[in-house]
């Protein structure tokens, strides 16, 4: 990294001096200063992923003091993105600009003071039904190929009845995979370390006849040939197997909602136990799930007060 290096004890206000030097140096390495992130693999991906906004922003605009800041504001007017994508490229640029000064490319954190995006509560789409899973596991149940159906029982179960995230299940390794004990082992989002989780009989069911089909012992759990070698299934590529099933189906959903129908499934069974939930769902923080357990406990309470009022005109 010394031949990154480009300011030493330079005064922060000198930045605009050098600013095209800076910039073209992170243009051309910032993919260097994310793999020095002192974090998980998968934490890396998925900044390395979210980056290419960020530079091909800044082949438009030098570095400045304020380049987050504008470049948030210009994030903000990006149609058809959730909030929580647009965090995630606000993330990646933040994490770029912070290794840009750690090893000396910028003079000073430009990053600080900076908020996120705050994300509105309302705007959290729901899981899949229980009705739309029982659709989507009667859909995969009548493909007579046994392969192809366990690949996607397998998937569909690691979403549905383990709360894996995409990425979660398309870093599944067959190594990690141990259907004696009935677990495996994940590299779950902002973890270093891979994560133990249980699997449901079902679930290992799915493994069991997916790995009799593979016939391998070791390499990505989920994945296809290309070019005579095996390569790892792409989120995308998950991503688009359910979209064909759920637009088959009628399903106005996506492949994370479920994860909303496990978490809220979660909830339902342990009485609204948001601490056990965090450990099942492997989230860092109890806030989002206290809006899963709200909007359960709003839908609970609509339905008795709905039961209330029993005047109807259209008699």
């Amino acid at each position: 990294m010394n031949g990154l290096r480009i300011f030493e004890n330079t005064p922060a206000l000198q930045i605009e001096s050098k600013k095209d030097d800076i910039t073209n140096a992170i243009i051309n390495n910032y993919d260097v200063l994310l793999n020095k992130l002192d974090t998980s693999e998968a934490s890396i991906k998925t900044y390395t992923q979210n980056a290419t906004n960020f530079i091909t922003y800044l082949t438009n605009n030098s570095i400045n003091i304020d380049t987050l800041l504008f470049y948030k504001r210009y994030v903000l007017t990006i149609v058809n993105r959730k909030a929580s994508t647009k965090q995630a490229y606000i993330n990646s640029a933040r994490a770029i600009l912070k290794q840009a000064y750690k090893f000396g490319l910028l003079p000073t954190d430009i990053t600080i003071g900076i908020k996120g995006i705050k994300k509105d509560d309302d705007k959290v789409k729901d899981g899949v039904t229980l009705d739309e899973a029982a659709k989507v596991a009667n859909y995969i149940n009548s493909i007579e190929n046994n392969c192809k159906k366990a690949e996607l029982a397998a998937i569909f179960y690691l979403g549905a009845f383990q709360g894996l995230r995409i990425n979660e299940i398309s870093t599944l390794r067959i190594e990690n995979v141990d259907l004696r004990k009935g677990t495996v082992l994940v590299n779950a989002k902002g973890r270093d370390e891979l994560v133990r989780i249980d699997l449901h009989p079902l679930t290992n069911e799915a493994l069991n006849v997916m790995l009799d089909c593979k016939g391998a012992k070791e390499g990505s759990l989920f994945s296809r040939k290309w070019k005579g070698q095996d390569k790892q299934l792409t989120n995308r590529a998950i991503q688009k197997k359910f979209a064909l099933i759920f637009g088959k189906l009628d399903i106005k959903n996506s492949m994370h909602g479920f994860r909303h129908f496990y978490i809220t499934t979660v909830l339902d069974a342990l009485g609204g136990d948001i601490l056990q939930a965090q450990k099942l769902s492997r989230h860092k923080s109890t806030s989002m799930l206290k809006v899963y357990d709200d909007r359960r406990n709003t839908k609970a309470i609509n339905a008795k007060v709905f039961e209330a009022f029993t005047l109807n005109f259209s008699k």
